[in-house]
């Protein structure tokens, strides 16, 4: 199945799953946090106040508190993306959403301080849906929509009050006492008061616009939602993976990279159109599951190289959506194992290992516990069109891959395996035992089906398992994630990856490999 962009390794703290919950947590939830960084917590219609970690779930009624040098990304139920910048402060009123056909469907969102940045989900994407976000000085309405918009506190500007923003695609609808206003894709704006009608401005202040820096020192705008923290962004330049020094040393398990010193990457071409790569690592304080990148378009996400006479082994990945960007790169002088492959699929795997392995979000580095990770690559991916085709149920079973580690290392075996219900085009179980390092891994379930549409525009399958023995004792309970994409003609095979870690992020396994079905698909 080609999948467009989807995840790379990202941080995440879990949380546990044995305190209590208070009534308004024991709600459904409207969303959660696939990012989070510094000090982000969410403040419930009871008043109770809890950190928001990633994974963590947001409810109808929470109010989300941004810190100072912080920021959280959210994805609610309806795949509406929202990032929410430092010092922010947003509430989410009412959520409520059964499917894309659900005629009640509607999204009340306040942005009561700060700055966010959305793009919309099934919720706002036709006239007649109710979405709205109130502002101190205007509410606003969508049309399938991705914008961006700031309360002015000092930082708009000389002389600009209210809110301003802008449009990158679709159409929103500024409203309030002195009038309403509707505004397109690249159009900027302003609301100087709530009796002041909406304006287009030409100028935009530089807080709708953020800048990084080039290799060559050329300044090219990159996220954009006004989030400069020097600590090394990532940029596509001419279709190549390009990694930037940042102001603070890389310390990670194998050493310190000094930003001033070269850092040599191993350089690779561009992986054809429709290519997936699935990664799986371990590392202090993030899932265990690492994630999947596709080659979209015309866009350089993956790129490979031939090492020892083995070809299609990924060296880089990069993903650069509206949202963020992560990113990954092999430095010269590590060492792929465990490679193999299987021909009749067009998937090969490996396992690097020996080097320094730092995964980028956003800017943020993340390195590896365990000084490796899996990958394995397929440029043979099913087409959509061709799983529609199919009705019936098939588990995939794990059969092939580099070995599956533990957070030290040590290698872990057992069986893992997913089942894909075609007639209803969703993931519908997963599962698992795997046993090594004195320990015992039962569970792996999936917590809820997950459509193939969903595991496309990202959304990753939720895990949870426990952990029996060992360093685990008497039992801990896992959280985490997993990730499919179809192979093959008849999509006879998948590759995919898994992880999961305990609360702490201390605990964990992960793998990556090939999956392929007992039975083919009808």
């Amino acid at each position: 199945m080609k999948q467009s962009i989807l995840k790379a390794i990202l941080p995440v703290a879990l949380f546990s799953l044995c305190f209590a919950v208070s009534s308004a947590q024991a709600a459904t939830s409207v969303g959660k946090a696939i990012i989070s960084i510094g000090k982000v917590v969410t403040v419930s219609q009871d008043g109770a106040e809890k950190k928001l970690k990633r994974r963590g779930k947001v409810y109808e009624g929470d109010t989300i508190k941004v810190g100072n040098k912080s920021r959280v990304q959210l994805r609610f139920v309806d795949n509406q993306l929202v990032v929410l910048k430092a010092n922010t402060v947003f509430r989410i009123d009412e959520y409520k959403f059964k499917d894309k056909n659900d005629k009640d469907k509607s999204a009340a969102l306040s942005l009561l301080k700060g700055g966010m940045r959305s793009i919309t989900g099934v919720i706002g994407k036709k006239p007649s849906d109710k979405y709205k976000v109130k502002t101190p000085v205007a509410t606003m309405g969508v049309r399938g929509t991705h914008y961006v918009i700031q309360i002015c506190d000092g930082n708009c500007g000389e002389g600009i009050q209210g809110i301003v923003g802008t449009v990158l695609e679709g159409q929103i609808v500024m409203g309030n006492d002195g009038g309403s206003q509707t505004f397109g894709t690249d159009q900027f704006f302003n609301v100087p008061s709530q009796d002041e009608p909406p304006k287009t401005i030409t100028n935009p202040p530089t807080v709708l616009i953020s800048r990084a820096t080039t290799s060559n020192g050329d300044d090219v705008p990159v996220d954009g939602d006004g989030s400069t923290e020097g600590d090394g962004d990532t940029l596509v330049i001419d279709d190549t993976v390009v990694f930037t020094a940042g102001e603070e040393p890389l310390t990670t398990t194998t050493g310190t990279i000094d930003p001033a010193a070269p850092v040599t990457f191993i350089q690779g071409t561009a992986a054809p159109n429709g290519a997936l790569i699935a990664l799986a690592g371990i590392s202090p304080g993030i899932d265990g599951a690492g994630g999947t990148v596709g080659q979209e378009g015309n866009n350089a996400l993956i790129d490979i190289a031939t090492i020892n006479m083995v070809g299609n082994q990924p060296v880089s990945a990069f993903i650069l959506d509206p949202m963020g960007s992560a990113a990954f790169a092999v430095i010269t002088g590590s060492v792929a194992t465990e490679i193999g492959g299987d021909g009749m699929l067009g998937v090969n795997w490996g396992r690097w290992n020996n080097g320094t392995f730092d995964f980028k979000d956003d800017g943020v580095t993340t390195s590896l516990l365990d000084p490796g990770f899996a990958f394995v690559y397929s440029d043979n991916d099913t087409l959509p069109s061709t799983l529609t085709t199919f009705m019936s149920t098939n588990t995939y079973n794990l059969t092939a891959g580099p070995s599956i580690r533990d957070e030290s290392g040590a290698i872990v075996s057992g069986s893992v395996n997913f089942t894909a219900d075609f007639s209803t085009q969703s993931i519908t179980a997963f599962g698992g035992t795997l046993a090594g390092n004195g320990r015992t891994y039962t569970g792996l379930n999936l917590i809820s089906p997950v459509s193939f549409t969903a595991l496309a525009s990202g959304t990753e399958l939720d895990l949870g398992g426990l952990c029996t023995g060992g360093i685990c004792s008497a039992g801990l309970s896992l959280t985490g994630t997993a990730g499919v994409g179809f192979v093959g003609p008849g999509a006879e095979g998948a590759i995919g990856y898994f992880g999961l870690n305990d609360a702490t992020g201390t605990v964990g396994v992960s793998g990556a490999g090939l999956f392929t079905a007992a039975t083919p698909p009808m």
